[in-house]
């Protein structure tokens, strides 16, 4: 049996090479996919944040033309207001996936009840789902359940939740909120009869800047980011979150399992309640505001 200096037989050596050889090539691919990640990524980030800009560009040049027409610049306003609230919504996902993967993120916590959270998680949406004529129906336990969590994600959570089962369903139908619970955990699911997730989908919902196809119900392409970030605030509460779906055209169904018992969360901070008064004694209020951009500082 052929062997070189070091007493290896060739065709160890040969089965040692090719083993580089695959390896190097998995690598290569994997470094591709990460480059076409990012350029799409990027393209798709330019196209959700161009559309808003484009209609307040258009409602702007409506305002200055109808200065007098109060019904239209009402309408115009309206307009700036809700795309605004889309891109403010957008960029608040991408930073707080940033802060969340770097560790940095910190949760505030109180006591909530359940009611509450998902009343204010609806609301976010309210006019999303009354312009798309989608009806949710809501079940709770007829006994207050408490949490101690923080609020506002929490909110975020159920809020992209809803804001996902909304867009992959066609107008008109339902969304189900149903909540239960035990001596240790509350499960709250929410189920739609949409689009539904394909099976080589399903296992990546939750992944960073993963879509359920190119496009929604309304042609919207999506960044991604929603589920990922509502699947780490639920792991930061000590909770669960998965999905279920039969399939294409078969609907979806999250679940949320939240651990009743108090879990330590990373950098836990108690929440704080400062109130200023509305005047100051003896006087007006006078603030001085700094910042680096003009338009922001006003």
């Amino acid at each position: 049996m052929p062997t070189n200096d070091a007493g290896t037989p060739d065709w160890e050596l040969q089965a040692r090479l090719r083993t580089v050889l695959a390896e190097r090539d998995q690598l290569e691919m994997l470094l591709r996919e990460r480059e076409h990640d990012r350029r799409e990524f990027f393209a798709t980030l330019a196209h959700e944040l161009r559309n808003p800009l484009a209609a307040m560009r258009s409602a702007t040049h409506v305002l200055r033309v109808a200065e007098n027409d109060q019904a239209t610049a009402s309408v115009a306003r309206g307009m700036i207001e809700r795309q605004l609230a889309q891109m403010v919504r957008l960029i608040d996902d991408l930073a707080d996936v940033a802060c969340v993967a770097q560790e940095r993120f910190e949760l505030r916590r109180e006591p909530v009840s359940l009611a509450v959270l998902l009343e204010q998680a609806v609301e976010v949406h309210h006019a999303m789902l009354e312009s798309r004529r989608q009806h949710l129906h809501l079940e709770v336990p007829s006994q207050p359940v408490w949490l101690y969590v923080d609020r506002r994600r929490m909110v975020q959570v159920f809020a992209s939740i809803i804001n996902n089962s909304s867009k992959f369903s066609d107008p008109g139908t339902a969304i189900r909120i149903h909540a239960s619970r035990d001596e240790q955990h509350l499960v709250v699911t929410v189920t739609d009869y949409g689009a539904g997730i394909g099976e080589d989908v399903l296992p990546h919902v939750f992944d960073m800047f993963a879509r359920n196809g190119p496009v929604n119900r309304d042609g919207q392409i999506g960044l991604g980011v929603g589920m990922t970030l509502a699947k780490r605030l639920v792991e930061l509460h000590g909770g669960r979150i998965y999905v279920h779906s039969d399939g294409p055209g078969q609907g979806s169904t999250f679940v949320v399992n939240l651990n009743l018992v108090n879990v330590p969360a990373l950098r836990c901070l108690p929440a704080t309640q400062t109130q200023i008064p509305a005047t100051a004694p003896g006087g007006n209020l006078r603030g001085l505001t700094h910042d680096d951009h003009r338009d922001g500082a006003l």
